[in-house]
């Protein structure tokens, strides 16, 4: 028996090409300026204080007799009120003595006696000398400086979006480079194949 069956006689696979074009991002951020700008500037501020002397001569012009009125009139009255305290003293001292003299005579007379036979105290030397000095007081002074904080104010301009763009765009091209070719023939084959010798018919 023959069989006919196909056989593949040329096969030509197909080729593509594949072009990719990868996609690119552009970004512009534009930069935020600086709009205005004010400042103020520090101030200086000084307060200062002269330096002063202060004399004081009243000891030197009570010891050379130029003594004021107020000073003056403040040791009289002092001195006046120390006689007076002294002489209320020698009264007190002088009711003693008589209360202490025995009643015979006239112990008034005795007391006017002894008051006047009494030896003054010698003053020679007993005196202090007294030194005019001249009172001299001194104030240094002062100098301050403060300073005012320094301030700035700054304005900026309004806030812009980036921009983003992109070129070129993402892109996947595909071509058939080469188109695919198969080619068959028909082949014919026994089926099982002849063996022995061939018979004629007739026999």
């Amino acid at each position: 028996m023959k069989i006919r069956r196909l056989q593949v006689e040329e096969m030509t696979l197909p080729r593509i090409n594949v072009d990719t074009t990868m996609a690119r991002l552009s970004v512009h951020a534009p930069i935020r300026r600086i709009k205005t700008i004010h400042g103020q500037h520090p101030q200086m501020t000084v307060s200062r204080e002269n330096p002063k002397i202060e004399v004081d001569m009243e000891s030197l012009r009570n010891n050379i007799g130029l003594k004021s009125s107020a000073t003056l009139v403040r040791d009289q009255a002092a001195k006046a009120r120390a006689q007076s305290t002294q002489g209320i003293k020698d009264i007190e001292n002088a009711g003693d003595a008589m209360a202490a003299i025995p009643h015979s005579g006239n112990p008034v007379a005795a007391i006017a006696l002894a008051k006047i036979t009494r030896m003054a105290p010698n003053l020679q030397g007993s005196g202090r000398a007294v030194d005019p000095t001249v009172d001299i007081k001194g104030h240094k002074g002062a100098l301050s400086i403060d300073w005012s904080i320094q301030d700035i104010s700054i304005s900026w301009e309004e806030y812009q979006q980036p921009v983003i763009t992109v070129d070129p765009k993402p892109s996947v091209e595909i071509t058939l480079a080469q188109p695919g070719h198969i080619k068959f023939i028909v082949v014919e084959q026994s089926f099982p194949p002849e063996k022995g010798r061939s018979i004629d018919e007739e026999v």
